[in-house]
């Protein structure tokens, strides 16, 4: 298929693998890869989220550069080298429950006015991050960044690490009202801000892609990568 563009392609890595959807393009679906899917702990092979992107790619002519715009929802966890050190957390694991019942106990009467989240569940990011470092304490001291699967992502793509709110503030450590993260939080789990990635506006220009991910995608350096916003919040 060949598009005429300018056009704007959505990377939608979700649960059961990556979607590229574009005006020009249609629909691509890949199935995802490395994943071990059960309730109680799910997670999935984050080196090669990439690859299956590329290898959507090979479908597609593109004429102009393009914008692509990034969502999804896990975790992962990054060494200072930026390479992922612990598989991806999926964003249904539920693992955390003891972890989620501290965290409620310390923060359950503010995290609806802080978050916008209704209830501490062991889903959120913070509960995992916590669930690490009380069970894989070797890999959460060389934990450098913990990203959400579109920060990852957006990384791998520009080197940036950055995030929005609207995708992170199901991850409980990010303060809905100052549009920062949430402190308090970060301290109960033991991580410090700057482990976590810049925060951004839904929609913002991060960059274009790096060399390297453009030889990798089949893709122009000219294309921009834009924050894509969590899909229950863009459907809003």
């Amino acid at each position: 298929m060949h598009l005429t563009g300018p056009e704007m392609l959505r990377i939608s890595r979700g649960l059961w693998g990556s979607t590229w959807l574009g005006r020009d393009a249609g629909t691509r679906v890949n199935p995802g890869v490395n994943m071990a899917l059960r309730r109680k702990d799910s997670e999935e092979g984050a080196e090669r989220w990439l690859e299956v992107d590329a290898s959507m790619t090979g479908t597609l002519t593109f004429k102009d550069p393009v914008n692509l715009r990034i969502n999804g929802r896990f975790e992962g966890t990054l060494d200072a080298k930026g390479k992922a050190i612990y598989p991806a957390l999926v964003w249904l694991d539920n693992r955390a429950s003891d972890q989620a019942a501290f965290l409620a106990e310390r923060f359950g009467k503010d995290v609806y006015s802080r978050t916008g989240i209704p209830e501490i569940v062991p889903t959120w990011s913070a509960c995992k991050i916590l669930w690490i470092r009380q069970n894989e304490p070797e890999v959460f001291s060389r934990a450098h960044k913990f990203l959400l699967v579109q920060d990852y992502l957006i990384y791998r793509l520009t080197g940036r690490i950055v995030t929005d709110g609207s995708v992170s503030c199901t991850t409980l450590n990010y303060d809905l009202v100052k549009n920062a993260w949430w402190t308090d939080v970060q301290d109960a789990i033991g991580i410090r801000t700057e482990q976590l990635p810049e925060i951004v506006q839904p929609g913002a220009r991060v960059g274009t892609l790096s060399p390297e991910a453009a030889g990798q995608l089949g893709l122009s350096t000219k294309t921009c990568i834009v924050t894509g916003g969590m899909d229950q919040a863009v459907g809003a």
